[in-house]
């Protein structure tokens, strides 16, 4: 898919301005009546960026705010156009996620913006400029593309069902991606809107099995991660720590008391909270890191273009450097044993013990002679055959 980022530009004196009036039926078509109040795009932006959808000469474009860290996102979908509109912080919040509006009535709702445009204008040149760029978005005729009308295709993960091995913390996924149809080169940059697909994310605490999210879970996931960072942190520097992360009914929240026992809680949905106590720490949060490892190939084995999205990349790495920490802290502190009857077994009377097999004599070395001398000088000091010249600052 061709992405391309229009650029926000700046209001400038000189840059008519779109009355309130205009925005009003503009902002509610592109976001609906719950989200007024939201930063819209330059409307001669959000007209270009439609007309070039409509046109087919994009299929996918981005528009960054210059003023707010938000960006809106339009993907052509047949004779729809698919609008999202979210920020761009490090932990993204969602406004609208793949509204389909027609593109007809986005053509005619910026038509009539521009047009207002250009009657409240002083400038007869602005005038002129802003009545054809009107004219051209209402009579736009376009062909309806049935090629890009691109399917989710559906991948699950993780676990599916209660693990046979009784482990406390596990989670499992499903979700519906939409692949780039477009193999055309895209920017390398970090694309928030290929993270908003939607899907499912469950867990099962103790055998118990927990809805948490049906919408974007890949956001959900990224908090986790970031909530599992601050757990090693205080695990390292042996303190308690507590986190909690919130995107809706969505709950994931962890504390790492004085002794290094961790509790976790999960919610989501219309069910009540779950818990799981009294776990290790790599018990609690390599189940989080396997999920994002997991999430994370799903993605990329579906859509990979996105192997160039600077944010699953660095997702990506912050979950290796998560894993080394652990590993590494894990060797340094021992071990369990998962058969202690066994080492009791060896070490029980000679009598009852297994054979082992006996292992090969090594090798021994005897003092055969020994010299003591004063002031040794090692730098004459040589083989000579199979006698020993050693130079000494004393006369012996």
């Amino acid at each position: 898919m061709n992405v391309r980022p229009f650029p926000a530009r700046a209001p400038s004196p000189s840059t008519p301005q779109t009355s309130t009036d205009a925005f009003v039926p503009l902002g509610e078509l592109l976001l609906g009546e719950r989200n007024r109040g939201i930063e819209l795009p330059s409307v001669l932006d959000l007209t270009a960026a439609i007309t070039a959808l409509a046109e087919g000469t994009e299929a996918k474009v981005l528009l960054p705010l210059g003023t707010t860290p938000l960006e809106y996102a339009l993907v052509r979908s047949g004779s729809h156009l698919l609008v999202s509109c979210y920020d761009t912080s490090a932990a993204p919040e969602v406004f609208v996620v793949d509204r389909r509006l027609s593109i007809r009535a986005l053509l005619d709702a910026c038509a009539g913006a521009v047009a207002d445009v250009a009657r409240t204008s002083p400038d007869g040149t602005t005038q002129e400029l802003y009545g054809r760029l009107a004219a051209r978005a209402k009579g736009l005729v376009w062909l309806a593309d049935q090629a890009s009308v691109v399917r989710a295709v559906r991948r699950t993960g993780g676990c599916a069902e209660s693990p046979p091995d009784g482990s406390p913390l596990v989670f499992g996924f499903a979700a519906r991606i939409r692949p780039t149809h477009n193999t055309r080169t895209t920017m390398v940059r970090a694309d928030v809107h290929a993270m908003l697909f939607p899907g499912e994310l469950w867990a099962f605490v103790r055998g118990v099995r927990c809805l948490l999210l049906e919408g974007p879970i890949l956001l959900a996931v990224q908090r986790m991660v970031s909530a599992v960072r601050a757990l090693v942190d205080g695990w390292e520097g042996g303190r308690p720590a507590s986190v909690r992360v919130t995107i809706d009914r969505f709950r994931f929240a962890a504390r790492l008391d004085q002794q290094g026992q961790v509790t976790v809680t999960l919610g989501g949905g219309d069910g009540d909270a779950v818990s799981a106590a009294g776990l290790d720490l790599p018990s609690a949060v390599l189940p989080v890191l396997r999920l994002a490892t997991d999430l994370l190939r799903t993605v990329w084995g579906v859509d990979r273009t996105q192997h160039r999205n600077l944010r699953l990349r660095t997702m990506r790495d912050e979950v290796r450097a998560l894993r080394r920490l652990i590993r590494a802290r894990t060797r340094a502190t021992g071990f369990v044993n998962p058969d202690p009857d066994r080492l009791r077994w060896t070490d029980g009377p000679a009598a009852v013990r297994a054979p082992t097999p006996s292992a090969p004599p090594a090798l021994r070395y005897g003092e055969r002679w020994r010299v003591a001398l004063d002031e040794v000088d090692a730098a004459a000091t040589f083989f000579c055959g199979d006698r020993l010249i050693v130079g000494s600052g004393q006369r012996q």
